[in-house]
């Protein structure tokens, strides 16, 4: 709530670049420059990421290459930008989440018909990866510290920050 209120501030900022220019009055613009090619580097990567990730599941999934697999990624992502920019990213965040919500709710109910029996399930994981309930079992700090910064950091990242900025108000928020 306190970012959009800042915003609203800040003339309805509606991007971080926006925000810092207004927020401390930066005339010559380097904090609006500085903070875009900041943003404009790391989610460059991020996006990279992203659709290599797409690209592998596509390969493995529907046994296409790879070259294939990245190009209708990078097809599909400039697609519904270019048609609808936020509203069309705000919707495929939607069928996102139901997609989410759907195979949350098939896949145990399917893994209970495949198997049949919730013993038999929990003994087949343990013969496959004997420590596979045991959370900490094989974690480093390392492991642990950098699940915790991305879970954490997840919520500072530009392309987040900018759902909530764009709430109409701050009463919106909790309801978005």
């Amino acid at each position: 709530g306190r970012l959009r209120v800042h915003t609203e501030i800040q003339n309805n900022a509606l991007t971080l670049p926006d925000y810092f220019t207004s927020r401390f009055d930066d005339q010559k613009k380097v904090l609006r420059i500085f903070s875009a090619v900041i943003i404009l580097v790391f989610f460059a990567i991020y996006c990279a990421s992203g659709m290599v990730a797409g690209a592998r599941l596509f390969e493995n999934l529907f046994g296409m290459s790879y070259t294939t697999a990245i190009w209708l990624s990078a097809i599909a992502t400039i697609s519904y930008v270019c048609i609808g920019g936020f509203l069309a990213i705000s919707w495929t965040d939607t069928f996102q989440a139901g997609l989410m919500i759907f195979a949350l709710l098939l896949t145990p109910i399917v893994t209970y018909l495949a198997i049949g029996d919730t013993t038999q399930f929990v003994t087949l994981i343990e013969t496959a990866r004997p420590h596979a309930f045991n959370i900490i079992s094989d974690l480093s700090v390392v492991a642990v510290l950098s699940s915790m910064a991305w879970g954490l950091g997840y919520f500072g990242q530009p392309h987040i920050l900018v759902r909530f900025m764009a709430a109409d108000s701050v009463k919106s928020i909790p309801a978005a």
